[in-house]
Order: C-alpha cells, then structure tokens, then sequence
C-alpha cells in the first residue's frame, strides 16, 4: 500500500488558481477581481502569490476596508497580497448603499464559513455559505466555495451537483471543472475525472493544479508517461508545486529510481516541509535505499502531521520491528490499530512484537485477533497453536 486512500483523497482536492470569469479561450479582457473572488480563492488554497498576480494584472471592483483586510487576513492572506490589493486599480466599484450592505453580509458569512472550514466544522461552514448564497444565488464563486466544503465533508455527490450548477451559470470557469473532476474521481469515475481536467485545461492551459490532477489520475491508470508530461507542465507553470514534484517522485519510485524520487520528494518538502504524505513517501524511498534511521525519521515526522495515517504508524512500526525496538514498534502498531481494528495484519505484527519481546500473552491475544478476522490463515492458525498452553487453540 503506497499510501491512504484518504490522503489521496485531500491530493485530489486542492483547486485551481482561475477565477470563475477568466477562461482561456476568451478574448475579452479579465473583468477586475470582487471581494468574493479573492476570499474564494485565497481560501480555495490557491498559492498567495499567483492570487496577488491576478490582483495586479485585473485590478479590484470594490474599495477595500478595514472589515475586508481582517477577513482576507483570516482566510490566509499575507502582506504581499494586502499590499497588491491596496496597490491596484480599482474600476466598477459598488455605489449604492443597499447594494454595498448586500455585498458587506455576504462576505461576513464567507469569512465565517473560511473560519469554521479551518476549524474542521464543516457543517457549520457549509450553513454560512448556504447563507451567503441566498443573497446571491448565482454568484460562482460562492457556489464553488460550497462544493469546496463538501468536499471536505465528503459529499461528493453534493460537490459535484454545486460544480455542474456553476458550469451551467459560467461553462467557461475552469475552477469548477477541476472541482467536478475530483468529485467524480472520488466516486470512481476516473474516466470522467480525466475528461474534466482536460477540459479545464483546455479553458485556462495555465491551471497548474489541473495538470497535477489530471496527472495524478493518469499515474492510477499507469499511464507514467503522459503522467509525468502533466507533472513537469504543471511545474513549469508553477515551481512551487510540491504536489507535482510528490507526483515526479512517484514516477521515479515507479521505475525504481530511488535517487530520483528522494530528490523530489526532498524538493517537495523544500516547497512545503508540513506536507506529511511527502514525508511518508520520502520514507519509502529511504527504506528502499536501506536508510533505516532516515526512514524513521520521515515516518516520524508524517505521523506527527498527520496522526491518523494508518500506514505512516505500520510502517513506523516495521522499521522500529526491524531496530528491535519492540516498545516503540508495539506503540506504533497500537496506534494503527485504533485507527483500523479490522486489519488481521497489523493485529499479527503487534502480536509478533510482544511475543518478540517476551509478552507472551498479549501476542497470544494479539494473534487470536488476527486469527478470528481471517480464521483459514495457516501462519495465525501456527502463532496461536505456538503459544497456546499444550499447543492448543
């Protein structure tokens, strides 16, 4: 197992840089970015930098105020932004006062529902978007805000309902076919997936993080070779993908390259040292390449990020197994095992630690487990025969 399904999940998620009026084959010029659009993106986990381009390069349609800059701060706003925002042109304002209150609520309840997607309270957050939405029904980027959410609730249905409502509204937004995309990948329609990528790739060719999912879909099918053509796209367009370089690394890992792929993963982490599943996947190269200290440390490191990946404990557990580390193998096969009582696996390896470290009985009890999820298993049926009084069951 390479890595969680979950975790690949939360890859597939992140969106593209393209706001909702901006698709590459028009010819008008970008209409100037609302208050709205910017949080949608800053909070869409777009990188800062390319929002404080599109800021320069389109200008702003509302005078910025104390409220928004406090808003804009929490969503993840720096100073490079705040500083090209109160730099830029500002060109079809909102004058009239009613129309401005309007504009003021909708993005309190933007910014509430950015606080509380931060704060994992996805159902609240989705509450304040609904609400936002209501007083703006056909505004794209609140919608592409909800389908956002929803992903991260895990409603992928919902995602891509939201999704096909802003393509319906503006076929041309990119954004939302990246966000279709990934909702229809998570429901197994790879095919489908691919299809939209493409298509967002197609409306704005300069999408980086449709490359990288577009990518990333064609590495599950084994197609490397255009895989990587999408990876090095997408980090010609954007440098500071981690995610590709993550994904140029797998590509090495695939053709056993283990030079290779720990130096993209590496630069992954030069890029984003918190981003665990490099880390994870920095630690199966270095197990490969028999730096079992360096292993250690990666896989330290990915479940300190990220304390539910189940994989990133076994294999924790194995190279401390490996060290003769029984207690720091048994804590991290413990840890594994809350996170997935079911795995017959793991209850053996925990088994196989205590009984390696003379605990007799809770191996024998780690080794009924085992052998009660999988009761035709020969090497359980032997471990419990082994340490069972008088060799029986």
């Amino acid at each position: 197992m390479r890595r969680p399904s979950t975790i690949v999940a939360w890859v597939l998620i992140l969106l593209s840089i393209a706001t909702a009026s901006a698709g590459a084959q028009s010819t008008a010029p970008a209409a100037p970015l609302t208050a709205v659009q910017i949080m949608s993106l800053v909070s869409g986990e777009i990188p800062i930098h390319r929002v404080a381009l599109l800021v320069q390069q389109r200008g702003i349609a509302f005078t910025p105020d104390d409220e928004f800059y406090k808003q804009l701060k929490t969503a993840g706003g720096n100073d490079e932004l705040v500083n090209a925002i109160k730099s830029a042109r500002i060109s079809k304002a909102i004058t009239d006062p009613s129309a401005q209150a309007r504009e003021a609520e909708i993005r309190r309840h933007q910014a509430r529902g950015v606080e509380l997607r931060k704060a994992n309270q996805y159902a609240d957050a989705e509450t304040e978007y609904r609400a936002a939405i209501q007083l703006d029904p056909k505004n794209p980027d609140l919608l592409i805000d909800l389908a956002f959410t929803l992903g991260k609730e895990g409603n992928w249905d919902g995602q891509a309902a939201e999704a096909r409502e802003v393509i319906a509204l503006s076929p041309n937004n990119d954004r939302a076919h990246v966000i279709l995309g990934q909702a229809l990948g998570q429901k197994g329609n790879q095919e489908g997936a691919i299809s939209e990528y493409r298509e967002a790739i197609r409306l704005n060719p300069s999408n980086d993080q449709a490359h990288v999912n577009l990518a990333n879909r064609l590495a599950a099918k084994n197609d490397w070779t255009d895989a990587v053509q999408e990876y090095q796209a997408a980090i010609q367009l954007n440098p500071e993908s981690d995610q590709a370089h993550i994904g140029l690394g797998n590509a090495h890992t695939q053709n056993k390259d283990w030079d290779g792929a720990i130096a993209e993963y590496r630069q992954a982490l030069n890029l984003n040292p918190n981003n665990d599943l490099a880390h994870f996947d920095l630690g199966l190269a270095l197990t490969q390449k028999d730096d079992q200290d360096g292993a250690i440390a990666e896989y330290r490191e990915a479940t300190r990020l990220n304390p539910s990946n189940e994989q990133a404990h076994i294999n924790l557990g194995n190279r401390l197994l490996h060290k003769k580390d029984w207690d720091g193998a048994i804590t991290e096969y413990k840890q594994a095992v809350q996170l997935n009582p079911n795995n017959k696996a793991l209850h053996y390896s925990l088994g196989y630690a205590y009984e390696s470290k003379g605990d007799r009985t809770s191996a024998l009890q780690e080794y009924h487990m085992a052998l009660d999820l999988d009761p035709q298993n020969s090497t359980y049926q032997k471990a419990v025969q082994r340490l069972s009084p008088q060799g029986s069951q």
